[in-house]
């Protein structure tokens, strides 16, 4: 029986972590770590979910490679909304994964990751004016589009 790793990532808001890994970490624990920060600073909090501040979760199980690849990306909790699962697999897609430690022997490691999307207070109001800004452009457009409509049709 194949024992996963567990690790966790979070999507705090629009903040992310940046990631140096000139050389491959010394333990798997190490690379547990790191492969967190590199999935983490790949988490984009979905816009839907912004208007109302929702918070989600869901779990996956990856198989990774010697180079850090993913080879295999199995669901195990699906996220309430379904945009959260996409951020998820968007953040695993593009995550530059850390190579193993040269001590692991094995071809593959089977992880298991959480990942939390959750926004802090600060996020919360930075996210709602974007979002604002966005919707009203939006309108002002619109209105600019009508009122050349009228222009034509007179």
């Amino acid at each position: 029986m194949i024992k996963p790793l567990l690790f966790t990532a979070a999507a705090l808001g629009m903040f992310t972590t940046s990631l140096n890994a000139a050389e491959a970490p010394s333990s798997i624990s190490e690379w547990a770590s790191e492969a967190s920060k590199a999935i983490e600073a790949k988490m984009e909090y979905p816009e839907t979910a912004i208007k109302s501040v929702e918070i989600d979760s869901n779990k996956f199980v990856l198989t990774v490679n010697h180079d850090g690849d993913v080879l295999d990306v199995e669901k195990l909790n699906k996220a309430e909304q379904t945009y959260f699962d996409q951020a998820s697999y968007d953040a695993i897609r593009d995550a530059d994964l850390p190579d193993l430690p040269k001590s692991y022997k094995k071809d593959t490691a089977t992880v298991v990751l959480s990942l939390d999307y959750i926004l802090k207070d600060d996020d919360v109001s930075k996210l709602q004016k974007r979002a604002m800004k966005r919707v009203k452009r939006e309108k002002m457009l619109a209105e600019a589009k009508a009122r050349l409509s009228e222009k034509d049709s007179i």
